[in-house]
């Protein structure tokens, strides 16, 4: 209405005020799609650390796959990582 004093949205804090308990999901999804990140990434870490303790003891040695395989597993665990985050709008 042109006459009254507070201005448009003023007070709002959602988009989505109809509905009921919206304020208060958004903490249990953080938790949600954090704990698999977390483990995700622990692995990815894992991995990492993994690849760069084995030490080939020469160039006969078959350590250099496993050096491969541990690279190839903290990326592939790293991408799953990124591909599940979920894309969060932001305001402005």
């Amino acid at each position: 209405m042109p006459g009254d004093s507070q201005a448009y949205g003023a007070g709002v804090t959602s988009d989505r005020s109809d509905v009921a308990g919206t304020a208060g999901d958004d903490g249990c999804l953080r938790w949600v799609t954090a704990v698999p990140l977390v483990l995700l990434h622990a692995i990815a870490a894992w991995f990492a650390y993994t690849a760069l303790t084995i030490r080939p003891a020469g160039s006969w040695d078959e350590a250099r796959a496993g050096i491969e395989l541990s690279c190839v597993l903290a990326i592939a665990a790293s991408g799953l990582a990124v591909w599940i985050q979920p894309a969060s709008p932001r305001a402005g």
